[in-house]
């Protein structure tokens, strides 16, 4: 049925006609609808008041005549005209503590990405990130799965020691204590942004090596924005989705459809995926507005295990929804914000195992602005974790005992003078096993110049463990394991010119009580562990305006001691954009591409992996239109068609290639 949906799509879309402008091409804001007088257009044209020019007069016959002008010189003690300006407001929101060394990236930019997920794709832009794959779309859940993101030595394994948050809100699997990579598609994305190092103090839980903030996008002026995309490949890899964004009065609503299905490159690496999402904003006052968001995914594939020892019919299926609420108030300099949400799904394996498991949080945040060298955030938070596990072959149910966690926090960003930032925080929360814990952060921002700047920061954050790892035996639970805790540090030396982006940052991580899994069943144990410490150094260079080029590379090299397991020691990303511009069409082009070196499977530097290098290209070209915008496009991956895995024996793709249109209305 969805490829009919798709063709529907493709069909009809000259039908479609939208007030709003192209993407990335907003217009000013226009003041009032008072149409300009004869001084005021004289005065937008260049031309001085007074002067008169008379039109062409077109007699019967084809000879068109022209009546020259005559020459006008102002009068004098003429008054000048005034000039008109237009200024629009509002502030693009960035990180709430500026002391983090953190990577932003665009919606758009995501949108228009080569990588097969979304997951992947931010592992592109900074060197110190790392994305486990195994193909071309997805990354599923249990054996097998990947999509697992390192940040700096933490996460990935497990993937609960970074956090997911969604417009304010955590989003992780309630029985693992994991993002489900394949839940986010950027239809509806504004922009990311990726806080490297983690922040306990302002997110809680799980946020110990990183902080991944998606925040969602809503049409800046009245209108309507339709943009659908339609896209097929190798292996008979189809996606296809729509998106609508419509603002009126004081309504914005927000929607999103997206399917993908492919048969994999090899036998049982295929799957499919369907993310739904839905948001309607009410602005009933100007300083207050009241928002719902939902969503909805369904995933089904299987584990194609290694190609020595093929499993193509160890299946799962997996549906997740979530709900959250939005209300902000904002009198004066303080801002208010409530936001209760909700998590829950069903995972289903083809070996009998069925879980249901649910998440549900409040927070409650305020923010404080005393002049313009003082910023006060403070708030308390609840959350509770519960599921159920069953067996549906046997009938077995394994009990779970819910977590409830509240907790108080707050922070200080302060200028002590015009070019300096002070940050520091703190946070207390309540852990059912461990009793009071305390976490806190401080750093600070200091502009050198008007490029040069430099920031440092240093946060105490944690990992509770998780209900799979209490009292599940897949392989072996332990019900007195101990929160993680990390420190972690790091400090930066940036450039920033329009032209010219130049970053060097220096870090330490050092983690205790880390969670590890040890043999294999019947004698497995999963115990805490002594202490882990990371150093490392990430840089990255830009070139912006380098005429139609845009050059980069990032790269980042770690010592990981002794915990290797997916935590490779040295990573690049590189690449060269291209864009050229003819009136309002826009053609442009990217090769780029990665290279991971000390890869390995094992702890202790056992079972390594062949070095990655792979190259990617993308070119699109869009052609704009008073109605629409019709953008074709051609991505193919691992042009060299060179054979490399992340996982041990999960090979990856060879050439591949995924060609498409995209329509905005």
């Amino acid at each position: 049925m969805w490829r009919a949906f798709t063709a529907l799509i493709i069909l009809c879309f000259p039908a479609f006609s939208v007030a709003a402008p192209p993407e990335g091409d907003q217009p000013a804001t226009s003041v009032g609808s008072k149409k300009p007088d004869k001084k005021e257009t004289a005065s937008r044209s260049g031309k001085p008041p007074g002067v008169t020019v008379e039109k062409a007069k077109v007699p019967a016959d084809p000879v068109v005549t022209m009546k020259k002008p005559a020459s006008v010189v102002p009068p004098k003690n003429t008054e000048p005209v005034p000039t008109i300006r237009i200024v629009v407001k509002g502030k693009r929101r960035r990180s709430r503590d500026r002391t983090q060394d953190t990577t932003t990236i665009k919606g758009k930019k995501l949108r228009e990405s080569t990588s097969a997920s979304l997951v992947e794709s931010l592992s592109h832009e900074s060197g110190d990130i790392y994305v486990t794959s195994k193909g071309v779309g997805i990354h599923g859940v249990a054996s097998g799965a990947t999509g697992g993101i390192y940040i700096r030595g933490l996460g990935g394994f497990p993937n609960s020691q970074i956090l997911m948050v969604e417009d304010g809100y955590p989003d992780f699997q309630g029985i693992f204590g994991h993002p489900v990579p394949d839940a986010y598609v950027p239809f509806l994305i504004d922009r990311v942004i990726i806080i490297k190092g983690g922040d306990s103090v302002l997110y809680g839980t799980n946020a110990m090596g990183g902080v991944i903030d998606i925040r969602s996008r809503w049409l800046k002026r009245p209108g309507l924005e339709i943009i659908t995309d339609t896209a097929t490949g190798s292996y008979s890899t189809m996606k296809t989705g729509i998106s609508m964004l419509w603002r009126r009065g004081i309504w914005d609503l927000a929607s999103a459809v997206n399917m993908f299905e492919t048969d994999g490159h090899r036998q049982g690496a295929g799957g499919s995926r369907m993310v739904a999402q839905a948001a309607a904003r009410a602005r009933a006052e100007e300083n207050l507005s009241v928002t719902l968001r939902g969503r909805a995914m369904h995933i089904q594939g299987a584990d194609p295990g290694p190609v020595t020892h093929p499993t193509p019919d160890n299946w799962y299926d997996v549906w997740r929804f979530s709900l959250a609420g939005n209300v902000r108030y904002t009198p004066g300099k303080l801002a208010i914000t409530f936001i209760p949400y909700v998590n829950f799904g069903q995972h289903k394996l083809y070996d009998g195992f069925l879980s249901h498991d649910y998440v549900g949080g409040t927070k409650l945040e305020s923010l404080l602005k005393i002049g313009r060298s003082v910023r006060i955030t403070g708030g308390i938070s609840a959350e509770v974790v519960d599921g159920t596990v069953e067996n549906r072959i046997t009938g077995e149910y394994q009990d779970l005992h819910a977590r409830f966690s509240p907790a108080v926090y707050a922070q200080a960003a302060v200028k002590p003078m015009k070019k300096m930032e002070v940050v520091a925080g703190a946070r207390l929360l309540h852990d059912e096993g461990e009793g009071l814990i305390f976490l806190y952060k401080g750093g600070f921002n200091w502009r050198l110049g008007k490029y040069f700047s430099a920031y440092s920061n240093i946060t105490r954050n944690f990992r509770q463990p998780t209900l799979r790892e209490l009292y599940l035996p897949y392989p072996v639970a332990n019900p007195d394991l101990k929160p993680e805790y990390s420190i972690n540090w790091s400090g930066s030396l940036a450039f920033t010119h329009p032209w010219l982006e130049i970053t060097a940052t220096a870090y330490r991580t050092s983690a205790r009580n880390l969670i590890k899994y040890f043999g294999s069943w019947p004698t497995a144990e999963v115990v805490n562990v002594d202490n882990y410490r990371v150093w490392g150094v990430e840089g990255k260079l830009r070139v912006n305006k380098a005429g139609m080029f845009s050059p980069y590379i990032m790269g980042n090299w770690q010592d990981v001691g002794r915990y290797t397991r997916q935590n490779p020691d040295a990573k690049v990303d590189f690449g060269l954009d291209f864009r050229w511009r003819r009136g309002g069409d826009r053609l442009t082009a990217t090769l780029s591409g990665q290279y991971i070196h000390g890869l390995f499977m094992q702890n202790y530097n056992r079972d390594p992996i062949a070095d990655v290098f792979y190259l990617d290209f993308t070119i699109r070209y869009a052609y704009r239109t008073k109605k629409y915008t019709l953008e074709p496009y051609l991505n193919v991956r691992n042009i060299l068609d060179t054979r490399y895995a992340f996982v041990e024996d999960y090979t990856m793709p060879g050439f591949n290639f995924l060609a498409g249109v995209r329509i905005r209305l």
